[in-house]
């Protein structure tokens, strides 16, 4: 869904100019609307449209009422009950282009404001309105994206007399509110997020700024005590702790059977430092504990009082078994090797986790249904096309940065369909990387660092993927944020795409072609669709995901393989059938 209200292609936000080739006059009537059946009515007896334009208003009112599945009679005259139908409107499963979608969008927003006006006046992005604080700072910033992304709130704000200098975040609140009760077909949470991003941008690089940073106002506030607010001896205890599991092995490790044969990975590392906080802060809530009572990570390890403090976040989490066992299987492990436990201590944890959860060695319900829609060929088929239509979009479109992001997704749909890496893998890629060749394929060498098994990983990959990213870099990436870095898809202060966003720009890409689908479940599907086709390239598919050995592979994924299974052994059973009807060949 788009993050603003306005073209990024425009030099600046508009002006609010009447649209004088569609209408006689801009003066709503003064009739007011409680459903969209009330408004097709209003809008049918406007004589102050002109005849085209209340025809195709009229049109796309009956449309919208049938994506709605609803009786326009039915559907309130509101803001939020126009976005909830929009917010499920996928233009490949209507059968429509995104154009036509978004023509659609421009005619029920443009119906619903006339006859039912919604929302505070003070949040659209018309900068005439703007105060001229507003417009002299906003006009410091040299990028055209940036600066429309805070068109909005400079509109808000001058409406409410707030100087840039008074912006708090509490601003953020009411600025969410505003266009809560305004916006018609966009996700206020984006603006907000987008308008936040901007803001945040602006005061790191443009002179003179407010230096407030801002934060999302629907963030909520974290359960776990932070770092700073822990005793200095436990703070002290996970520095140490990190510092050894960071480093490389000695030899005496090595051969007395102590400690690890290689460092952990920097995001195992992350959530098992959370993890520590996640224990100390439950420990304190439960009561099982004083907060000053946690002098180091020895703390954690009396079973008696983490039976306690493990029993109140199974209540805390929705009494959500396998992850409070997790917890307590992973505590185990984590103190037998490093808080050398006494005996009775051991014997504790032992008891805590008598029940802890196997290991998981098939996907989830949530995500087995997702991969059963990819039982329709004609899913498969708009999931593979997704790169060459995203990429025809890019083409098109006038700005240069809408166009890097679009043709941004393109690559990196191309890549999970046919290689299926892990997301932080995908987003790390390299440039130098890439080993060209002359038909215009590549190899993919990705050094054993950027791999969750620590092993290099070589994958050839076709001519088609590689055109697309010739494309990419030749013509789209240089108008994205630190593209001289050495990131195929680089982060704005010069680092790789965090994970988060790269995650959230496949999911959208999926969203637009109709499909449910995230990162992860690439490497499922590449398996289903591999194994359905040929068993035996199970073992290639092992190679190509990264796993450190076909068995793994098999075992996962073996319970998944029924369905295809079952269908060969039909064909041979038919084949035998149909022998025994005809008599030995």
């Amino acid at each position: 869904m788009e993050q603003t209200a306005f073209d990024f292609s425009w030099a600046e936000p508009a002006e609010a100019t009447p649209d004088s080739a569609n209408e006689v006059h801009s003066i709503a009537p003064p009739r007011r609307a409680a459903t969209i059946a009330d408004i097709h009515a209003c809008i049918a007896e406007d004589n102050s449209l002109a005849e085209g334009r209340r025809r195709d208003i009229l049109s796309g009112l009956n449309r919208f009422g049938a994506i709605a599945g609803r009786s326009l009679a039915e559907i309130p005259a509101t803001a939020a009950a126009v976005r909830a139908v929009f917010a499920d409107a996928k233009p490949a499963k209507l059968g429509l282009k995104k154009k036509s979608l978004q023509t659609l969008r421009s005619s029920v927003a443009f119906a619903l404001k006339r006859f039912a006006p919604v929302g505070p006046k003070g949040v659209s992005a018309v900068k005439q309105n703007w105060n001229p604080e507003w417009v002299a700072l906003i006009g410091q910033i040299q990028i055209p994206f940036q600066r429309h992304g805070l068109s909005r709130f400079a509109e808000f704000c001058s409406h409410r007399m707030m100087s840039p200098p008074e912006v708090k975040p509490e601003t953020l609140v009411d600025f969410l509110a505003a266009l809560a009760e305004s916006e018609v077909v966009k996700n206020p949470k984006d603006i907000v997020h987008n308008t936040i991003s901007s803001w945040n941008r602006a005061a790191r690089e443009t002179p003179g700024w407010p230096q407030t940073r801002l934060s999302s106002p629907t963030k909520p506030t974290s359960y776990v005590l932070p770092l700073s607010a822990l005793p200095a001896g436990f703070q002290s205890d996970l520095a140490a702790w990190e510092k050894r599991v960071s480093a490389k092995p000695k030899a005496a490790s090595i051969f007395s059977g102590e400690g690890l044969l290689r460092p952990l990975r920097p995001e195992t590392i992350k959530s098992q430092l959370f993890m520590f906080r996640q224990v100390a802060t439950a420990l304190v809530k439960s009561g099982a504990m004083k907060l000053d009572e946690i002098e180091g990570l020895a703390s954690l390890c009396n079973s008696d009082k983490l039976l306690i403090a493990l029993e109140f976040e199974y209540e805390r989490l929705g009494k959500k078994e396998r992850r409070v066992l997790e917890i307590a299987s992973k505590l185990r492990v984590l103190a037998k090797h490093f808080a050398q436990l006494t005996p009775e201590q051991a014997a504790g944890f032992d008891r805590l986790c008598s029940n802890r959860p196997k290991r998981q060695n098939q996907i989830t319900e949530k995500n087995r249904h997702r991969l059963a829609q990819f039982d329709d060929d004609k899913n498969y088929r708009l999931l593979t096309t997704m790169p060459a239509r995203a990429a025809a979009q890019a083409r098109k479109m006038k700005n240069p940065y809408r166009a890097a992001k679009r043709m941004e997704q393109a690559v990196a749909v191309s890549l999970l369909v046919h290689v299926a890496l892990r997301v932080s893998t995908l987003r790390k890629l390299q440039l130098d990387w890439l080993k060209w060749q002359p038909d215009n394929s590549f190899i993919l060498s990705i050094p054993p660092a950027a791999m969750k098994g620590n092993q290099a990983l070589e994958l050839a990959l076709n001519a088609g993927v590689g055109e697309l990213i010739r494309e990419h870099l030749e013509r789209h990436r240089p108008a994205l944020p630190s593209s001289d870095g050495v990131y195929l898809f680089p982060g704005e202060k010069g680092g790789p795409r965090s994970k988060n966003a790269m995650y959230e720009q496949i999911v959208a890409a999926a969203a637009d072609a109709g499909l449910e689908i995230n990162p992860h479940l690439f490497r499922h599907l590449l398996q289903k669709v591999c194994a359905e086709i040929d068993p035996a390239s199970i073992a290639d598919v092992s190679r190509v995901l990264g796993h450190a050995s076909p068995s793994t592979t098999a075992t996962f994924y073996a319970e998944r393989n029924g369905k295809a299974a079952s269908r060969r052994l039909d064909q041979i059973l038919a084949k035998k059938s149909d022998r025994g009807e005809g008599g030995e060949e």
